[in-house]
């Protein structure tokens, strides 16, 4: 009789100790390491010491948060370093998304999903931010070639930009602030 009593108690007790420890989403974003070169409008002269960002179109806006939490929005937003270009134009960066795979665990194990980010998939365009110090910041929307970003492993791409030749006369897409990070 005991037997029966105990059974229900000891499911109760597991039930309670699932629904505490609970269900949670894990989520990551990609990684994408870029190159290239930035040459003034005839091609052969460097831009040395241009600041260049790269974004992707139609990333996640921060979102519109009251002021005790907008400090907290920089982490629903992609991240671009600011880099600058070397004496010979060249310049190496790294963008990261916020977001681009996740995966469940409940009660600290496994449920769905990859637990190790996939390859991140192929930007067909991206915009390419170049602070000069007489311009402020200019973005510039580039096609970014398949073959110019076939290497990519667990959660990291490499991309190579084509090089951007700066024109003479600032383009009509200018910035006054420096693009979000």
């Amino acid at each position: 009789m005991k037997m029966y009593t105990t059974l229900p108690a000891a499911f109760i007790a597991a039930a309670i100790a699932f629904a505490l420890a609970g269900c949670a989403t894990i989520e990551g974003g990609f990684r994408y390491e870029y190159d290239g070169k930035v040459f003034r409008a005839d091609g052969k002269t460097p831009a040395k010491g241009a600041a260049v960002r790269l974004a992707r179109p139609g990333a996640p806006e921060a979102p519109d948060l009251p002021e005790k939490l907008a400090k907290s929005s920089v982490k629903y937003v992609d991240k671009s370093q600011k880099s600058k270009a070397d004496k010979d134009g060249k310049y190496i960066g790294v963008l990261e998304t916020v977001k681009g795979w996740k995966y469940t665990e409940f009660s600290g194990m496994h449920s769905s999903g990859p637990t190790k980010p996939p390859e991140p998939p192929m930007l067909d365009d991206v915009i390419l931010y170049v602070y000069e110090k007489n311009s402020g910041w200019t973005g510039y929307q580039m096609k970014i070639p398949p073959e110019a970003q076939k290497d990519a492993y667990s959660g990291v791409r490499k991309i190579h930009v084509p090089d951007l030749l700066l024109p003479n006369k600032p383009a009509t897409t200018r910035s006054t602030s420096e693009p979000a990070p």
